[in-house]
């Protein structure tokens, strides 16, 4: 990391200048509705009836930052 932030990204960011190109910092992350399906809590000795609903979904989401 002290090597990039002290040597890299600065000879980056000067070549992003003269080329007048933006630099972005991203991150992904992905979620699921169903990643638990059909587990959850009770008392010793009682088992549990857990409605499934079928209604499953997946988002992908990314974000950047200007750097």
């Amino acid at each position: 990391m002290q090597e990039y932030l002290g040597t890299r990204y600065p000879a980056l960011r000067k070549q992003a200048e003269e080329n007048v190109a933006i630099i972005y910092f991203i991150d992904e992350a992905s979620i699921r509705s169903d990643y638990h399906s059909s587990t959850t809590w009770s008392r010793h000795g009682v088992t549990q009836t857990i409605t499934k609903t079928g209604a499953r979904f997946g988002i992908n989401m990314i974000a950047a930052v200007v750097g």
